[in-house]
């Protein structure tokens, strides 16, 4: 993403705060970039004992798009 942000405002005649903005964060829910420990968390629960009823499913870390 951090090479990808500056050429998307580039092509967008904008910031790169405002291609972070309108690009990324425009389409999720919680509207900030997921840290990586959220992932690993998950990764953590479903490999735990209280995951023990789920199977065959699919579960997103991707902050609602």
């Amino acid at each position: 993403m951090e090479k990808q942000l500056p050429k998307l405002a580039e092509q967008d005649g904008t910031t790169v705060e405002e291609a972070l903005n309108y690009h990324i964060l425009g389409k999720q829910w919680i509207k900030r970039l997921l840290e990586p420990s959220k992932i690993g968390a998950t990764a953590v629960f479903l490999a735990s004992d209280g995951a023990g009823a789920i199977t065959g499913e699919e579960i997103g870390v991707a902050g609602g798009i």
